[in-house]
């Protein structure tokens, strides 16, 4: 057997490892293209809250854009008054909303999306909208007794829900169950 100086043995070593650079780079182009492949054509096209019960977020859309309605219809109060009367008409004024959403909430929750998924997005959904909610008559009844005149609405990751609520309504076609504007 003939023996190899340094600088031969060397250059083995180099080619051996040459030999696994080709392979490693096609497997690697490969991959990429069968992930690029999957994202354009396999993937789901749904984006994370999206309620596929078309017949569920039509109906949603049409229950808020009534209450929307009904509260728009609501007596003008002067937001711009902060005497103890101004404050006071505020407060109610909020409080009849208040009334108005929770009717809405309870329709949309009577009759949930027929999938699983939607069902879980929808129960979500209404939480973070009773949360809203609860901040309103926070709001009104602060208003009436004249200790407060700002709205103070609940943060999740240093936003406010109203943005939650809205990101779900918007993705699902239903921009009247967006929060609803202070009255």
């Amino acid at each position: 057997m003939k023996s190899m100086n340094v600088v031969e043995r060397l250059e083995v070593g180099v080619e051996r490892r040459r030999k696994w650079i080709k392979p490693i780079i096609i497997v690697s182009i490969a991959l990429i293209l069968v992930m690029w492949v999957y994202i354009f054509l396999l993937a789901p096209k749904n984006a994370a809250g999206t309620i596929e019960d078309t017949a569920w977020t039509t109906s949603a859309e049409k229950t808020c854009a009534a209450a929307n309605a009904q509260i728009a219809a609501l007596a003008f109060v002067n937001p711009a008054d902060n005497t103890p009367g101004g404050l006071r008409a505020r407060g109610e004024s909020v409080a009849e909303g208040n009334v108005i959403i929770t009717k809405m909430l309870d329709t949309l929750a009577a009759t949930p999306p027929t999938s699983t998924v939607g069902r879980t997005i929808v129960t979500k959904w209404l939480g973070d909208w009773h949360t809203f909610l609860q901040d309103r008559v926070n709001y009104a009844t602060g208003l009436i007794a004249g200790t407060t005149t700002q709205f103070g609405e609940t943060q999740i990751d240093n936003a406010p829900i109203s943005d939650f609520i809205g990101v779900i309504a918007d993705q699902n076609n239903m921009a009247a169950c967006s929060t609803i504007p202070l009255t």
